[in-house]
């Protein structure tokens, strides 16, 4: 009787679905992020219980995504603070319409990164626009990366990752470390041999992801690991990482630009890098249980997975746990655990999501789908009242603000 309620109940939602779109559209233009905040929890949620892939409304909810959330991130304020790096990304479009990439690339080697900087600012000069036109191209990526890594679940982890702190930092201050990390993303969610060239691209937007080049040759490797292995390489790398000072000393003294970063990282505290040391380790022990026998015995994780999502949700839980083996090894680093820790956020969340949709048992899924819901939308507004540069130094007003006005702070 249960099981043909809920049958009848998932056709109906199914009809109700289909008209969606013209609702979404129109009301879109007068409370557009309330409604595309609700449309996103809805949808996801359906796609949680209902084992259906709904790729054209999600498609048209990442669109609007990018048309909505472009200004608000474009129109951060320049005021000089620490971890707002727009004048910084100013001064740098100043100087590539000048035609000083050369001479720029000679300190920062990230030549996609800054070709697509002096695109930008050929365009529209170094303004409100070029920094639209940069952040939409990195988040049309980020997000065609999650999206093909798993339709089903991009739509939770975008909540996920739009009410986390990370999304404000990668995209408003790290913008090149944003462009890597979208590109890489798409690295990750490809099977064939072309996605080596996502991971040059990656790689030659910032150099960060240099350290995760490793995690090619150890993909598989990690896979066959069980958690006693996992966690005893968690423990040698912590203790080989009262190494990692001596080695940036020596290796620095050689390249200017490696000697700068070796004295950003060091002098420079972050406040939350305590709180994310934290997040870190509660996080891991959550991706730990999920390898664990007692977990896999209580929740069945569902069996008749295509090659496609066994493939990606191996290469997230991969990359997770070298994420990890990376942190504790530059754990006594001031602000180069931050850095890392901000791929490791996304990774590790998106594969908690995916590893949610891949479950077998539907009320599991919906469970953990609500959950993740729930923290989301309560996380969101701190998380925009956080962060008040953004949206012309009006952040909170965006939540309420129609299209037109948004667009209006450009």
């Amino acid at each position: 009787m249960i099981h043909l309620a809920t049958n009848t109940w998932i056709k109906s939602s199914t009809a109700i679905i289909k008209i969606i779109p013209f609702f979404l559209l129109a009301a879109f233009v007068f409370m557009p992020f309330a409604v595309l905040w609700i449309f996103i929890a809805g949808t996801a949620f359906y796609a949680a219980i209902s084992n259906t892939r709904p790729k054209k409304l999600a498609i048209l909810i990442f669109s609007l995504l990018v048309i909505l959330l472009t200004p608000y991130m474009a129109t951060k304020t320049g005021l000089s603070v620490v971890g707002n790096d727009k004048l910084q990304y100013t001064d740098f479009m100043y100087g590539l319409v000048n035609g000083n990439l050369f001479q720029i690339e000679l300190g920062h080697p990230e030549i996609v990164s800054f070709t697509l900087l002096k695109i930008s600012a050929e365009l529209f000069g170094p303004s409100n626009e070029a920094f639209a036109t940069f952040f939409a191209i990195s988040f049309i990526i980020f997000l065609i990366g999650i999206y093909r890594t798993d339709p089903r679940a991009s739509l939770t982890f975008i909540m996920l990752f739009l009410s986390s702190s990370v999304f404000f930092n990668i995209y408003g201050n790290g913008i090149r470390q944003g462009l890597a990390l979208s590109l890489f993303l798409v690295f990750i969610s490809e099977i064939k041999t072309k996605k080596y060239f996502f991971l040059t691209l990656a790689l030659l937007s910032h150099l960060s992801i240099g350290a995760l080049l490793p995690y090619i040759f150890l993909r598989r490797i990690i896979v066959g690991l069980d958690n006693k292995r996992v966690l005893a390489v968690c423990a040698a790398s912590y203790l080989s990482g009262y190494a990692v000072m001596p080695l940036m000393e020596g290796f620095s003294s050689s390249w200017g630009y490696l000697e700068r970063k070796r004295t950003l990282y060091m002098n420079y505290i972050s406040s939350e890098t305590g709180i994310a040391k934290v997040t870190f380790l509660l996080l891991l022990t959550i991706v730990i249980l999920t390898k664990s026998s007692f977990f896999r015995k209580l929740i069945k994780q569902n069996s008749r997975l295509s090659t496609k999502q066994q493939f990606a949700l191996d290469s997230l839980y991969s990359v997770t746990i070298y994420l990890s083996f990376l942190l504790f090894f530059v754990m006594q680093v001031m602000d180069f655990f931050a850095r890392y820790y901000m791929y490791y956020l996304v990774f590790c969340v998106f594969y908690i999501t995916v590893f949610i949709y891949n479950l077998d048992n539907t009320r599991y899924r919906a469970i953990g789908t609500f959950l993740i819901i729930v923290f989301s939308t309560a996380s969101l507004i701190k998380s925009f009242l956080n962060f008040s540069l953004f949206y012309c130094g009006n952040s909170n007003e965006f939540l309420t603000d129609n299209i037109i006005s948004v667009y209006m702070c450009m």
